[in-house]
């Protein structure tokens, strides 16, 4: 399997699906590959993975008000249904 080049601009785009494990397994390759060539990237995708543990670590302890939950869930959902 040979991975293609990836740019700043399709990690930014692909990122969201990269941490959600959607991308196919040559798109994971070149984004990682990318973000082991870029600091910019790589701390673009720390801050992100880190936010994103975050989020999951305030679901487990309830510190979010389900109708802000429901609220945040159905925009991205929204979002995501545009592009």
């Amino acid at each position: 399997m040979t991975a293609h080049r990836c740019d700043c601009k399709q990690l930014e785009k692909q990122l969201d699906a990269f941490h959600r494990g959607e991308l196919s397994d040559d798109q994971t390759e070149a984004l990682r590959q990318h973000l082991a060539e870029c600091r910019h990237c790589a701390c673009i995708e720390r801050h992100e993975q880190a936010f994103l543990e975050r989020l999951r670590a305030m679901g487990k302890t309830g510190c979010c008000p389900e109708a802000l939950k429901a609220r945040v869930i159905q925009q991205c959902a929204e979002e995501a249904r545009e592009h």
